[in-house]
């Protein structure tokens, strides 16, 4: 059993369910292989899994996809998570007023990060990330 193959379509189901954005609710599949930079035929083979135990749903009318159920139920599993992000919201308001300077709390996994809630300061763009990012650490001098 080849275990990087496995992987390999894991990573790929992944970059397919990143495709459905808030503007992009419904896709095809020719839409998400180019999406994905896929043959149409792979992206077909994943989505049928993904389909299959309920990532993915297909609307019979104009054949496309949107996200399935099982990834609600999944959601709701985050529940712990969101819990921690409605307290921990509240301190970074309190530092952000406190110093008047951009204050953001993000979660470590390995060497990546995920931001969980941020305070931006008037002087400061307001910025958002959305997707896991290299874990790294700067300040002003």
């Amino acid at each position: 059993m080849n275990q990087n193959l496995y992987m390999s379509t894991l990573l790929k189901a992944f970059d397919i369910l990143d495709c459905f954005q808030n503007d992009r609710q419904e896709l095809g599949i020719s839409d998400i292989a180019a999406m994905v930079d896929m043959p149409v035929s792979s992206v077909h083979r994943i989505i049928q899994s993904l389909e299959f135990v309920g990532m993915l749903t297909q609307n019979r009318e104009n054949r496309k996809y949107a996200l399935g159920s099982r990834l609600l139920n999944l959601s709701e599993k985050c529940g712990q998570y969101q819990q921690f992000q409605q307290i921990a919201s509240r301190y970074v308001d309190q530092l952000g007023k406190l110093t008047g300077e951009t204050v953001n709390l993000s979660a470590r996994a390995g060497d990546h990060i995920t931001s969980s809630c941020g305070r931006t300061s008037r002087s400061t763009p307001p910025s958002r990330l959305t997707a896991p990012a290299s874990a790294a650490c700067s300040s002003a001098t």
